[in-house]
């Protein structure tokens, strides 16, 4: 072994070092925020380390593959919040540099696969260190791989690298080719596992990959095509039917019918700009946020076609299911923050690639020993200030661990194996001494992570019981002891989102339970009837998409609307005058293939209030018609609504 091979395994080691210790940093206070992410995440874990299956016992709206991928890091480091954070926040950082050091390596084409990784380490965690070193943002490109946000999405678009590299390496050295394709059908039936987004774009591109490289090998047989195929619909089966322990269909009708059906409506933003409502709008995917990837799709397209090279066409192929699952997330949702992936691989394979030029250009300049002495300079350089980081890391993790310990405003929770605020002390307490076994959180969070119990239902939070999981969530509240809920003051905007958006959870919650504690962020309610009534008021339809209420004070209503949508993929908004998230302009988006709902509806004025509904019709034809409306005006003790007083006080 050369000193530059020890230098480059140094430097490797030293950043996965780093990687480790920086994302143990990240762990060291735990996570508040529970509306989503790292609660989100750690629901699944917690749920895969009590032995439940999903399928079975819950579905996991981030995916199965990521959640298994997540678990063995989970596990070792402890198995409670704290681990999660640091398990999803280091395997980020992993993907990150491991999809950097494949591009380089399908670019460069170096002997050995360290070198690849070692430049992996310094282009993707060096700009990190030292951005961190010295407080600098990182490009927004950049920074969508870093973080594990909201939503794994950073892992769930891992998967096209994790195949390309397990592919190149290993699969496409078997000489045999009924092997390979035996192979390549496992690889297959396991990609079908992972999230909804990038399974079915990885699994059907990467089974064109190997016709279109079955044919230009000679090696079109119908006994390899049949293999290929045969074992990755086996493989796939068998493997749902034992990860779901025997119930994959309702894994199967969760994700490609619940989710389906309604997440396109549900979720905002509800503008036309950002809805895949026809074919013709798909042209809404090539965006700004999609451009530069899109030329450098182009361009690989292109290269390919001369060079007909395996790593130019890897290259392309993974912007491809970049693009596709990017596309498929954006029509299934809403357009946009789904082209991360997409958006970060153009930039890597540009940066990577003018590297490259440089590089052949100075190699007419000057000779191979000298270039080979500069680049040995470079490592033991790059190897200094691995080191470096690398200890400026576990001095960083020690230091804020200490600070931590002694900070008076801060408490251990042995429980989540990280340090809360104190103002969270007393919460923690009632959840540890509460032995209550139905106990429901609208979005499971620190409660049910200090107890390690989870609700009745299969879900995360009520906004993914969609489709029929929604009316199982309905049965199940029916044995609840306690309900916990985010606080208004806390999160006003996303609150009345949730109450306008999932009114069948809230509307016993309001008349039938009591605040019996608050949190910093959290209410916890006990069943207890309400001193509440309700007023019939004249709610009347002005015309086909407005219609009035007449109340003699300000408050908050529940509204039965009847209503009829035409056109698929229509979106029918009824303004309510409550939900003000980000994403929602003061609109509920009503289910298009219902025809009532029952929604609340704010009254901010006394005497007449004015709503009207704003149609995005899917096609010329489509129509919407309001039909008839009911309304009860809420009064008494009514938790939810005193911030829009507040707003209305404050005009």
């Amino acid at each position: 072994m050369s000193l530059s091979d020890i230098l480059k395994i140094s430097i490797v080691l030293s950043w996965l070092f780093f990687a480790v210790f920086y994302s143990m940093t990240t762990a060291i206070n735990i996570p508040t925020f529970h509306l989503d992410g790292a609660f989100q995440t750690a629901s699944g874990l917690y749920r895969l380390d009590a032995g439940q299956f999903p399928g079975r016992d819950f579905f996991p709206y981030l995916g199965v593959g990521p959640l298994f991928l997540l678990y063995p890091f989970f596990k070792i480091s402890g198995g409670n919040i704290s681990a999660s954070v640091f398990s999803s926040q280091f395997v980020v950082l992993f993907s990150g540099l491991s999809s950097v050091a494949f591009i380089w390596h399908l670019i460069w084409h170096p002997k050995s696969f360290i070198t690849s990784l070692t430049v992996g380490c310094l282009l993707f965690l060096l700009p990190l260190a030292v951005s961190e070193y010295l407080s600098l943002p990182l490009p927004d490109w950049m920074s969508f791989q870093i973080s594990p946000g909201h939503s794994l999405r950073p892992i769930r678009a891992y998967l096209p690298f994790l195949i390309g590299i397990i592919y190149y390496f290993f699969l496409l050295n078997i000489n045999v080719p009924r092997t390979r394709y035996f192979f390549a059908g496992l690889l297959t039936g396991i990609i079908l596992l992972w999230s909804n987004d990038f399974a079915i774009p990885t699994a059907g591109l990467f089974a064109i990959f190997l016709l279109a490289n079955t044919i230009c090998r000679s090696e079109f047989q119908l006994c390899n095509v049949l293999t290929y195929f045969a074992t990755a619909i086996l493989t796939w089966m068998i493997l749902l039917a034992l990860i779901t322990h025997g119930h994959p269909m309702e894994l199967l009708q969760y994700n490609f019918l619940d989710v389906a059906q309604d997440q396109w409506y549900f979720f905002g933003p509800y503008h036309e700009s950002s809805r895949v409502m026809s074919i013709q709008s798909i042209t809404l995917l090539f965006s700004a946020e999609t451009q530069l990837p899109l030329f450098v799709l182009v361009f690989l397209c292109i290269l390919a076609t001369k060079t007909k090279l395996i790593e130019h066409v890897f290259l392309l192929w993974i912007g491809a299911v970049l693009f596709a699952g990017g596309g498929l997330a954006s029509v299934g949702g809403h357009v946009g923050g789904y082209f991360g992936g997409f958006y970060f691989w153009g930039e890597m394979v540009i940066l990577i690639g003018l590297a490259r030029l440089a590089y052949l250009r100075l190699h007419q300049f000057f000779s191979l020993g000298v270039i080979i002495y500069f680049i040995n300079i470079m490592l033991v350089i790059f190897f200094c200030l691995s080191v470096s980081f690398m200890l400026n890391s576990v001095a960083h993790f020690k230091s804020e661990n200490l600070i931590a310990s002694k900070d008076t405003n801060r408490f251990y929770v042995s429980e989540l194996g990280g340090y809360l605020s104190t103002d969270w002390k007393d919460y923690i307490n009632l959840a540890r001494k509460n032995s209550e076994s139905g106990t429901f959180e609208e979005y499971w969070g620190l409660w049910s992570a200090t107890r390690k119990t989870f609700p009745n239902w299969p879900v995360d939070s009520v906004i993914h019981a969609l489709g029929q999981t929604r009316e199982k969530a309905k049965s199940a509240l029916k044995n609840a002891k306690l309900i916990i809920t985010t606080k208004e003051s806390a999160f006003s905007a996303w609150v009345g989102w949730n109450i306008s958006q999932s009114y069948w959870f809230y509307q016993d919650l309001i008349r039938e339970w009591t605040p019996i504690y608050q949190s910093p962020l959290t209410t916890v309610w006990q069943k207890s009837k309400q001193n509440i009534s309700s007023e019939e008021v004249s709610c009347q339809i002005v015309d086909r998409n407005i219609f009035n209420i007449l109340v003699n004070q300000p408050g908050l209503l529940e509204v039965n609307i009847q209503y009829f949508v035409s056109g698929f993929r229509s979106l029918i908004l009824l303004d309510n005058n409550f939900s003000f998230s980000p994403v929602s302009d003061g609109f509920v988006s009503l289910d298009p293939n219902a025809s009532n709902a029952l929604i609340p509806i704010y009254a901010s004025n006394k005497g007449v209030n004015i709503y009207k509904v704003r149609f995005l019709p899917a096609n010329r034809n489509a129509t919407s018609k309001l039909k008839k409306c009911t309304a009860k005006l809420l009064s008494g003790h009514i938790v939810y609504g005193k911030t829009m007083k507040l707003k209305k006080n404050s005009q």
